[in-house]
């Protein structure tokens, strides 16, 4: 996007450049997945019919605020979470779901 600021008889033009990534909020990579109590308070249960590699948990600013590694079923604490939405990322080795969830 190009601006130009006309103030007191200068100009000023600015260039801004957006890079856009979207983010999906689910995908059918995995043919089983679920995630538990939605909304939740302090822990989520996650099960799945894949081996999860690793988790990952953003903010609705897409900033990763937890990330480590799982096997296929398990709870997960978020009781450090602050209230609202997030989106989870469960990765295997070939495979990727992404959802939401939120934490009370």
């Amino acid at each position: 996007m190009n601006y130009r600021v006309e103030s007191n008889g200068d100009t000023v033009n600015y260039k801004m450049i957006l890079d856009y990534y979207p983010v999906s909020a689910s995908s059918s990579s995995f043919s089983r997945i679920s995630i538990y109590p939605d909304p939740a308070e302090s822990e989520i249960m996650i099960e799945c019919d894949y081996e999860i590699e690793r988790i990952s948990i953003y903010d609705i600013y897409g900033k990763m605020v937890l990330c480590f590694k799982l096997e296929k079923n398990h709870m997960i604490d978020i009781e450090s979470l602050q209230k609202g939405y997030y989106l989870l990322k469960a990765e295997s080795e070939s495979k990727s779901y992404t959802t939401r969830f939120i934490k009370e």
